[in-house]
């Protein structure tokens, strides 16, 4: 299809690459269709509105890697007219392609990448260009200085560009006609959505690389309270869990869930119901106590003495399964935190006021662990709420209102400030 074929162009002039067509769908990179409601990858279409497409992360080993699926249920139209209330098939398809070759949301308005559906006419911005130039130009082939379009004076966020190793197989990045998400790799879909205004966004949503939504569609998942009304309520208590996902920020509290492009950048829509996120977890998990990513990719969730192994499509390895078959000798309580470093190629996990370095390989514990967080982590509080590790292997702490950055190698923990005000803008 023409469209295809531009938008193939479009992304392939600053990434060097080059498409071929097949006609064997089992050898091609890139397979694109139009599915109505449940149609076999865990991310079902829901008719006309809302979720428009979703598309999959390059993988090594997901199967629908790079894969680009459309809700046949829409109003696909190309060029529509500017009164028509249709989906212009361009703009999306050119938003789906590029999680197809391994970028995520933006917060750049003006970008491609950004979740929310601008309508006809939308093409690569600045934060696209770069995005793709970078994230191909370690490639070992000669590469060429990408032409860029004139920058503006407005403020740059760069994407995030997920290497293919590490995205297991992913939800696919959904669009609806209203506010859309896109998504990122197989643990959600990201979706969008479009409104009836005069810049609609594409619409996405979880991790898939989302749907999209229209801007004057509110999302059933979003909360009639707004995120400061929820997200500031008792912040001496702190939060339960926070992690670095496929590239995103999610912090939970009780039963919601932010998602957040960095540190006090709440996605628009959260937060919502963990539930509503990750769906797959049972009803009967009431807190995520503590979750990360683990080194093959997959999501940990702890809950209780309990903890379950996300693979992007199902839980696997038998989840739920019992805390004690990690081995954590004297921990009497539940896992506070956790977080993989992959510069040592350990997990750390925290519980009460002691700490674990655990192999995820040979499935052992460290000799000389555990130890007392406050003895062996000076600065750090002697229990946790929560801690993660950013993509740039910063590691953060989080006690109440507060959190620390932690030095793994120099052991120390630097007191930073509010949770709640820097993290969740209160």
């Amino acid at each position: 299809m023409l469209e295809i074929k531009k938008a193939l162009n479009a992304w392939g002039r600053y990434g060097q690459l080059k498409f071929t067509e097949v006609n064997d769908p089992r050898k091609s990179d890139i397979n694109f269709g139009f599915y109505r409601g449940d149609h076999g990858d865990s991310f079902p279409f829901d008719g006309i509105g809302q979720v428009l497409a979703h598309a999959f992360f390059p993988s090594n080993s997901d199967p629908l890697r790079g894969d680009v699926h459309f809700d046949a249920d829409e109003d696909w139209k190309i060029n529509p007219g500017e009164f028509e209330d249709a989906v212009d098939f361009s703009t999306v398809v050119l938003h789906e392609l590029g999680h197809s070759l391994g970028l995520s949301h933006s917060p750049e308005p003006n970008s491609i990448m950004n979740p929310y559906y601008k309508g006809k006419g939308f093409e690569l911005g600045y934060d696209d260009i770069l995005a793709m130039y970078e994230l191909y130009a370690s490639r070992d082939i000669p590469m060429e200085e990408p032409k860029l379009p004139p920058y503006d004076d407005r403020p740059y966020w760069p994407p995030y560009y997920p290497t293919h190793e590490r995205w297991p197989p992913a939800g696919p990045s959904a669009v609806p006609p209203t506010e859309r998400t896109t998504t990122s790799r197989p643990y959600y879909p990201t979706v969008s959505t479009t409104a009836k205004t005069t810049t609609r966004h594409y619409p996405k949503k979880s991790h898939n690389d989302g749907e999209r939504r229209r801007e004057d569609v509110p999302s059933k998942d979003q909360p009639r309270q707004s995120n400061k009304d929820i997200a500031c309520q008792n912040p001496n208590n702190g939060i339960d869990s926070a992690a670095f996902l496929r590239g995103e920020l999610f912090i939970t509290k009780g039963e919601w869930l932010w998602r957040l492009t960095e540190a006090g950048k709440v996605e628009k829509g959260y937060p919502v119901k963990f539930h509503t996120f990750f769906h797959k977890l049972p009803e009967s998990v009431k807190v995520i106590d503590a979750l990360y990513e683990r080194h093959d990719s997959s999501i940990v969730f702890f809950y209780g003495r309990k903890y379950w192994i996300f693979d992007g499509y199902n839980f696997i390895e038998n989840s739920p399964r019992s805390i004690e078959e990690y081995g954590l000798r004297e921990m009497d309580e539940i896992v506070d935190a956790a977080f993989y470093s992959p510069k040592e190629s350990l997990t750390y996990i925290f519980s009460g006021d002691k700490y674990w370095k655990y192999n995820e390989t040979s499935k052992t514990v460290v000799t000389g662990y555990p130890r007392y967080i406050s003895h062996h982590i000076k600065g750090s509080p002697s229990h946790l709420n929560a801690a993660l590790i950013n993509r740039n292997g910063v590691v953060y702490l989080f006690k109440g209102d507060t959190y620390w950055i932690f030095d793994t190698v120099e052991k120390t923990a630097k007191k930073m400030g509010s949770v709640f005000h820097h993290w969740l803008s209160c």
